[in-house]
């Protein structure tokens, strides 16, 4: 996902992802992280340059799912109260920067499941407040559903929607239901 983010951000600012560009995250999936079959169909389309702009935007929100992968994995210290987005810069450098393995110490099962709790009744504060034409008490909307949509990919996946050739995809289309 970082490397469709990266072009997803390409297509949101300049209308399109340059040939370059293409060829560059192709070497980068394949000779740094050997995993450009593992991609899903959407990721696919925006790193092949395919996506609408709409597509880009939504892809560019992966930030955030990442984030909360990055926290689950003992990357990212704290998971704050989910008010602004991530910092981007962060998972750039994580991610781009070479190999983090050695540095993560995943959290207990627990911790991570409390962490989805919490983050499934911000959600749900989220779009009672939406319903109800009031306010969410500073929650992003957009950052909680990316943060929820990590963990529950992280914890609720099943086989029936886990192949990322699939077009309604775990990672690209999770259930966020309240």
């Amino acid at each position: 996902s970082y490397a469709a983010i990266m072009c997803a951000c390409s297509i949101r600012d300049e209308g399109k992802l340059a040939d370059e560009d293409k060829q560059g995250v192709r070497g980068f999936l394949d000779n740094r992280y050997g995993c450009i079959d593992k991609l899903t169909r959407m990721e696919r389309r925006v790193t092949q340059g395919e996506a609408s702009r709409e597509e880009a935007i939504n892809m560019g929100w992966k930030y955030e799912s990442l984030w909360a992968l990055m926290w689950a994995m003992g990357l990212v210290e704290e998971l704050s109260f989910p008010s602004e987005i991530c910092d981007c810069t962060f998972v750039m450098d994580t991610f781009g920067g070479g190999d983090f393995s050695a540095r993560v110490k995943l959290r207990g099962t627990d911790e991570i499941l409390q962490a989805l709790d919490l983050i499934y009744r911000y959600h749900w504060a989220c779009v009672n407040a939406r319903v109800h034409g009031s306010d969410c008490a500073g929650l992003d909307e957009e950052v909680v559903m990316e943060r929820r949509g990590g963990l529950e990919w992280l914890c609720c996946k099943g086989d029936e929607n886990d192949d990322p050739a699939d077009e309604f995809n775990a990672w690209d289309y999770p259930d966020l239901n309240t």
